[in-house]
């Protein structure tokens, strides 16, 4: 992708179903898709770490402690 390339994407989805909070979860989790994938077009998708390193942090430390 060119500098001055820009991608864009919108979501459209029933606020009655979905949190806002959810959404822009997930759209966080397809704008990292597209970068990895832009970066390089011959990964597998199975090599794709999907969870944010805040996200993956979270759930090794946060929700691990125990004490």
């Amino acid at each position: 992708v060119e500098e001055d390339e820009i991608l864009r994407f919108e979501i459209e989805y029933r606020t009655g179903l979905f949190k806002e909070a959810a959404i822009e979860r997930f759209g966080g989790y397809f704008r990292h898709l597209a970068e990895v994938v832009l970066e390089d077009v011959n990964i597998k998708i199975s090599d794709i770490e999907l969870l944010l390193k805040e996200e993956n942090r979270q759930l090794l430390s946060d929700f691990n402690d125990t004490e």
